[in-house]
Formats: structure tokens, sequence, C-alpha cells
């Protein structure tokens, strides 16, 4: 059986997470990477042992060994990869943030319904076990009906200097909420389904980052340099559940301690009283939650 060849944009993202997931898995094997620096894109193919490397997303598209396309670029050109891939019939996995404009999102949304072609957002929360068990847990019922959901993100960006510099630019697709926060925003839509009445706000607490000289996800480069900001390092919001209860956000970057998310779900059992001992357990199970 003919493996499934994979072409990867992006040289820093692709080549530290997307790259080694692929070889992972049995019947998969990564025939190209792209970057929009050609010289860059051949290096890493010649240090990973890549076949093929390209400058231009058409020419990726078109080559005969590319049955899937992974997008890991900056999140302002993705829509022109996005549609260029849909357009040529390729199959893709495009990472989060899809865009930060509402109607790019909406154009990659359209062609992708009718592009008739496997495409996904790289949300890979929701599929972590543990995730994936709290959902059976809520949608069995067995914690009953959530009255009030509580998710807090503290970590110490802070003092990283692993993140290049787009991260921190709005323009270019980054920022607390789009980058990190994310995650946890589809993890509850995967959790207890749409959510309505959304009120919140966002801020800027440090407004210059100490960020990676280069932009290179597995550089060697140890330098960095201090850049100006002008995207939130904390968000705080509020949402109504689809059965009415109340889900409150509360993610900062600015805390000195390691990833610590915590939700609690308040349950109801058939007496209509909370059930504190169904709190506590799920309560433990998010504490190790990725």
């Amino acid at each position: 059986m003919q493996p499934v060849r994979v072409g990867i944009i992006g040289t820093g993202f692709g080549i530290t997470t997307h790259l080694p997931a692929f070889r992972a898995l049995p019947g998969v094997e990564v025939t190209a990477i792209m970057s929009a620096n050609l010289p860059r894109a051949e290096a890493v193919a010649r240090e990973h042992g890549i076949p093929a490397a390209y400058d231009d997303v058409r020419r990726l598209v078109e080559a005969p060994d590319i049955d899937l396309v992974s997008i890991a670029s900056t999140p302002d050109v993705h829509l022109e990869q996005v549609l260029t891939c849909l357009d040529a019939g390729k199959p893709l996995l495009c990472e989060k943030p899809v865009s930060n404009d509402l109607d790019e999102v909406r154009k990659m949304a359209e062609a992708a319904r009718g592009a008739g072609v496997v495409n996904a957002v790289n949300h890979e929360f929701r599929y972590m076990p543990m995730n994936r068990r709290v959902r059976e847990l809520l949608h069995s019922g067995e914690l009953g009906r959530p009255l009030h959901v509580s998710m807090r993100m503290n970590d110490d960006l802070a003092t990283y200097r692993r993140f290049p510099e787009w991260y921190w630019q709005r323009e270019k697709g980054g920022g607390a909420l789009m980058l990190l926060y994310s995650h946890y925003i589809d993890l509850a839509f995967s959790w207890f389904g749409d959510l309505t009445g959304v009120a919140g706000t966002t801020s800027r607490y440090y407004p210059t980052r100490e960020v990676r000289s280069s932009d290179r996800a597995e550089s060697d480069d140890d330098g960095s340099k201090q850049m100006a900001v002008d995207v939130e390092d904390a968000v705080a919001f509020a949402a109504r559940l689809p059965d009415g209860g109340l889900l409150s956000f509360d993610f900062r970057t600015y805390s000195t301690s390691c990833f610590t998310p915590y939700a609690g779900v308040e349950g109801c059992s058939s007496t209509n009283l909370p059930t504190s001992d169904k709190v506590v357990s799920l309560a433990a199970l998010l504490m190790f939650s990725p």
C-alpha cells in the first residue's frame, strides 16, 4: 500500500512538531518542505532528509508526490496557501490560528465546504486522551448538567525567549488569545457545545518582550532581543453554555508559574443538588490535562 505523502509548509513549528509527528505514523512519508525562503527550505530538507524543497505553494501542490499538505506557516499567509491547496484538490491540515481576519476565515471555510476534500484545523488538544475522557463524562450525563465552568491558565511566557517575533505581532496573527488560548476555547466547544453571550476584554501588561534573534524554532542561536509588542498578554471573558450554565475564562501570560490549567464543573444530580464528589473528580482530571 502506498504511503500518504505529506508536504509541510513552514520550517519552524513545521519541523520541530509536524515533521516528527508525521514520521511517527505508519504509512506516512514527508516528501517536501516549503518556505518563502528557498535557501532555508533547501537547507532544512538536507538536514532532515526531505526529498524536495519549494518556495511556492502552487509548485508544492502540483508535485506528483504530494497527497496531503500540512500548513505550519504564520497565520497572515494562510489564506493563499489554504485556497491554493483546496483549488488543487489537496487534503490539508492548517495550524491555528487560521487567520486574524474573520473575512479571510469565512473565505477559507466557504472554499473548504465546496472542495470535497478532507480539511482540518490543528486544534489537537481536543484529541488528547485525557480531554477525550472528560468529553465522554460530560456528554454521557454522568456529571449532570454543567452549571458553572471556570477555566484558568497561568504561564510564565514573561520569562521565555523561545518564541519568535511574530508571536507578539498582531498583523502576523500573534497574541495570547489567538496563538495560545484558542486551544482552550476550542476545548470548551468540544466539551460543552456552542457558546453564546460572550463578553470580555484583553490587556497588555508587557509593552516589550524578549524574543529569539532567529526566526527558526530549531535555531542554535541563543541570542535574544527586546521588541515592542502590540498584542494582548491577558484575556478574561464569560459566556453562556448551551444548557444555560455559565463559563468563565481567565488567561494570563505574566505569571511565574508553569502551565497550570484548571477547570471546575458543578454537576446536578437527579435531586437537583450540587454533587461535590463529581466536582472534585472532574477537577482532578483537568489538573493533569495538558
